[in-house]
């Protein structure tokens, strides 16, 4: 019996060598790509688009897609998918491109973020790879004795350029397990953290606010509000049909003082 019990703890200890040992191997090749596309731009190759527009005008165009509602159906990921894909037409259209992510950026950095509990990440997409008390984690960021949004930003761009330690103590900032691993294990799952597979300039607050939304409902105030007011307005829809009445507007004006006497996060 002791025997057998040996064998099979023997077994599980040599799966997880080669687990590692593949993990890192993977993460060694994925590090060479970095390497290799840290240089290069991915853009359409002619200089402009069918109609050469002035930079003035393709700011504006640029602006407008950078619009968000943060309380409704325009979200970041949807605003920063027109932008991305806008920027590889042309050349000017990919210069133009960072006066609409610049807009984003400043949109995302005025949006109050609801803190959630790990557990609330109940709808995260499968090509999310972090963890969720890595998603609890962004939410608290910066934190006092951590890494300023400088540092991050900074790191995001070229996190090559930095030492084990300090990929290390990054990775205890945002719970990412990292005590055993190398440092091109260490880049990868960093960069992951906020959803990226290679180094970027975007502001690690953008990235952050993308992430969020795509894996909860409500991921800061004001969309919980209209979740809440529509449901109110669907009650009250029901009940008055039931009883004849159909006053759109009060039933509005209800729902609207309902939800915001109640206290906000």
């Amino acid at each position: 019996m002791y025997h057998v019990t040996y064998e099979r703890k023997a077994e599980r200890a040599e799966a997880q060598r080669v687990a590692r040992s593949a993990a890192a191997a993977a993460a060694k090749d994925r590090l060479q790509t970095i390497k290799a596309n840290s240089s290069k731009r991915v853009c359409g190759s002619e200089k402009y688009g069918e109609f050469v527009l002035p930079p003035g005008v393709l700011q504006r165009v640029m602006s407008c897609l950078a619009g968000i509602e943060a309380d409704g159906v325009r979200g970041l990921s949807m605003a920063a998918n027109d932008l991305a894909n806008a920027a590889l037409v042309s050349w000017d259209f990919y210069s133009a491109s960072k006066h609409g992510f610049a807009t984003l950026e400043e949109q995302a950095a005025d949006l109050q973020l609801l803190r959630r509990a790990a557990i609330e990440f109940w709808n995260k997409p499968a090509g999310v790879r972090c963890s969720e008390k890595t998603l609890a984690q962004l939410q608290r960021l910066p934190e006092a004795d951590g890494w300023s949004w400088q540092q991050w930003s900074a790191f995001l761009q070229d996190p090559l350029r930095y030492k084990l330690p300090e990929l290390k103590q990054a990775a205890r900032q945002l719970r990412v397990p990292g005590s055993n691993s190398s440092k091109a294990e260490l880049v990868v799952k960093l960069l992951g953290a906020f959803g990226l597979q290679q180094p970027s300039s975007v502001a690690p607050q953008l990235l952050r606010a993308v992430l969020l939304e795509r894996c909860c409902s409500y991921p800061w105030a004001g969309c919980e509000l209209v979740s809440s007011v529509w449901d109110a307005l669907k009650a009250m829809g029901r009940d008055e049909h039931d009883h004849g009445d159909c006053d759109l507007g009060s039933s509005a004006a209800q729902a609207a003082a309902a939800v915001h006497g109640r206290p906000r996060c």
